[in-house]
């Protein structure tokens, strides 16, 4: 099967398979940040689809 390989946009996961889900725990409003900004500026410099789900 041949995977579509994208920039994930966070440092410790590096690329992975497009489809690829994340959750996220977090602790603080930096560390929320911290992961979600750098994942959505991945995303739009490509023109890809961005969901954010959460409580």
């Amino acid at each position: 099967m041949n995977q579509n390989i994208r920039r994930s946009g966070i440092d410790i996961t590096g690329d992975v398979p497009w489809r690829t889900l994340f959750y996220q725990f977090y602790q603080t409003k930096k560390d929320l940040l911290d992961i979600l900004v750098p994942y959505f500026e991945a995303r739009l410099e490509n023109n890809e689809f961005c969901m954010w789900v959460t409580s």
